[in-house]
């Protein structure tokens, strides 16, 4: 039943505005619904009574307006969004008039037993809606995702390239893949008696990878994108398993770490190759990858001139057979670590002179204070004389080991310069490669 409600009006100077904003006693303002009200009908929605109606001053009416007959099916519906243990009593209402339905709150009456009552949306003719009036506790759903199902597959790879100064290089691995999974509802009607259940599944996809596609078709009553209504029919202590079955298609991109592990041990494990899922011209593009991955971090290393011998030894092959620097670069770095390795003895020679004349001082001294204990004692002088000439001796030394260190000093300055020079040269080679890279 349609009802419409009127109030009245005493004439007074505050007079009620319709939705537009001019009177109500407008007849383009009788009963008329602001636009928002309306959530979705694109028009405004006028009703027409046979028999007028007269309100008076500070009086409300409650009129009927119009009654229709449609269709409404008893269902139980099933949302593991809006509980994961209970179904949900509903009138799936169809409007099987001409009549566009207004949005606003219904109550719902079985013979004289009251129902429920909740929010209506509305209706243009051809709509059907759920209305939701209780919770089922005679129906027991179950639902979780079969692990044993779940698989993930790869359809195909592909290397993307990039074009510079007229050379194209590999720059991203693509794996294309192909995830399904499936999910299954148990559900049984605890009813010992009764007519048979109509129960609605409402299935919502998983919107991970940019949304799934639901594949099941069988009892699929609703599908958009994204979400599948099915319905199930259960008899009296029946019960049923229900598989729905989700498939997405995503690329994913393989990073240069991975490409060894995948050519390595998943292309022949999974038959990829045989099956034409990767070509040997892919393998060979994704090997040039790790080829100038490892030449990246060569030069990287380089620029920072953190190397060794053991290292250019490797930089010499790489992991692949192929140098991963220079020849220039090479001699470079070679040259830097004979500079350093000369560099560090003559460091250390001058910290054993240094550390020389230390012992000479303290010699020295031990020499002055037995001179000066044997100035009163007779018959000392050839002992004197000894440690006199001993003094002699140890500042030659002092005055060879002073003149070695000034010359170990300048030597180091004038390789130090050189391994500036170097190592400038050479990170200059590097940053020129790297951009070429």
């Amino acid at each position: 039943h349609l009802v419409l409600r009127l109030r009245g009006y005493d004439g007074g100077s505050d007079m009620p505005l319709g939705a537009s904003g001019t009177s109500v006693d407008d007849p383009a303002n009788f009963e008329k619904l602001d636009a928002r009200q309306l959530g979705g009908v694109g028009q405004h929605i006028f009703y027409e009574i046979c028999t007028p109606v007269d309100v008076r001053a500070k009086e409300s009416a409650v009129v009927p307006i119009t009654t229709k007959s449609v269709r409404g099916d008893r269902v139980l519906v099933y949302d593991y969004k809006e509980s994961q243990v209970n179904a949900s009593r509903c009138i799936h209402l169809f409007n099987t008039s001409d009549t566009v339905f207004a949005p606003g709150s219904v109550a719902m009456l079985e013979g004289n037993h009251f129902l429920g009552q909740t929010v209506f949306t509305p209706m243009l003719p051809g709509d059907d809606q759920l209305l939701k009036y209780a919770d089922d506790y005679t129906v027991a759903v179950n639902r979780e995702v079969c692990r044993d199902s779940t698989h993930s597959e790869i359809d195909s790879v592909k290397v993307e390239m990039k074009t510079q100064d007229g050379i194209s290089r590999p720059v991203k691995c693509v794996l294309v893949r192909r995830d399904t999974k499936v999910t299954n509802y148990t559900v049984k009607n605890n009813s010992c008696d009764g007519p048979s259940k109509k129960l609605y599944i409402d299935h919502t996809a998983d919107t991970s990878h940019g949304g799934w596609i639901i594949k099941t078709d069988q009892n699929r009553i609703k599908d958009v994108m994204g979400f599948s209504r099915y319905q199930i029919v259960l008899a009296p202590m029946q019960e049923v398993s229900f598989l729905v079955a989700e498939e997405v298609v995503y690329p994913s991109v393989l990073g240069v770490q991975e490409i060894n592990t995948f050519l390595q041990k998943t292309v022949p494990a999974l038959g990829l190759e045989s099956r034409g899922i990767i070509t040997a011209e892919t393998q060979k593009l994704m090997v040039r990858m790790l080829q100038l991955h490892e030449s990246k971090l060569a030069l990287q290393r380089a620029s920072r001139c953190d190397f060794t011998v053991a290292t250019l030894a490797q930089w010499k092959t790489g992991c692949y057979g192929e140098q991963l620097v220079s020849s220039d670069i090479l001699k470079l770095a070679e040259k830097i670590l004979e500079l350093q390795e000369k560099l560090a003895l003559a460091k250390h020679a001058c910290s054993a002179s240094e550390a020389h004349i230390a012992e000479v001082f303290t010699n020295q001294e031990r020499l002055r204070a037995n001179i000066k204990a044997l100035e009163n004692v007779s018959n000392s002088t050839k002992l004197i004389e000894r440690y006199l000439k001993d003094l002699n001796h140890e500042e030659d030394d002092l005055i060879k080991t002073r003149a070695h260190i000034d010359e170990n000093v300048r030597q180091r300055e004038k390789e130090k310069t050189r391994l500036d020079e170097l190592t400038a040269n050479l990170q200059k080679q590097v940053k020129q490669a790297l951009e070429n890279l």
